[in-house]
């Protein structure tokens, strides 16, 4: 296997134990990634339990998932990390420009802020994304807008500033991610 695709596979593997840690891993996406790595020689008889129909979803797969983190010498994620891992693979590619930064806000916030929210035990400020928050709800009053806006050159600008503080935030939080606290919900 050559190093872009062991560190690819790495990378899938860890965003999987993270959905794993929050009980979000759909079987189909644990076994699209064992399917990868067989496709690259890689395989572990705990594999096998994934296939199972049987299998106690998702608990059932955490001998292959722990299989798979080791194959790659990765440590499982605690509760903390998980929720960093699945911020970091949302919010990276609005830093970096690869996405509409108000498609990729909205992404976020579908996949992670209002799935794993809990207003008994918000942690937007303990992960560091409470600004990332807040420019979603600056946009959110924005979809109230009357048709003919889109054409006013204020509304534009106001548009376009707003998308450059999402990137903004983005990159301040992926630059700053290594000092956020920890936050442990629920027992992880």
């Amino acid at each position: 296997m050559n190093a872009v695709a062991d560190a690819s596979l790495a990378g899938e593997a860890l965003f999987a134990a993270a959905r794993f840690r929050l009980k979000s891993l759909p079987q189909k996406d644990c076994r699209e990634l064992i399917d990868a790595m067989m496709y690259q020689d890689i395989w572990y008889d705990e594999f096998l339990l994934v296939l199972d129909p049987q299998l106690p979803w998702p608990d059932g797969a955490a001998p292959a998932i722990e299989k798979t983190l080791q194959h790659f010498a990765l440590p499982m994620p605690h509760l903390d990390e998980a929720y960093r891992i699945l911020i970091e693979r949302l919010l990276r590619p609005i830093a970096e420009g690869r996405i509409d930064p108000i498609g990729g806000l909205s992404d976020f916030m579908d996949r992670f802020f209002w799935e794993y929210r809990d207003p008994e035990n918000p942690f937007g400020e303990s992960l560091g994304i409470d600004k990332v928050v807040k420019l979603h709800y600056q946009l959110d009053d924005w979809h109230s807008y009357q048709p003919g806006l889109l054409s006013d050159p204020a509304f534009a600008q106001q548009l376009s500033t707003l998308k450059v503080d999402i990137v903004r935030a983005a990159q301040a939080w992926l630059d700053g991610r290594s000092q956020l606290t920890g936050v442990d919900r629920k027992g992880g």
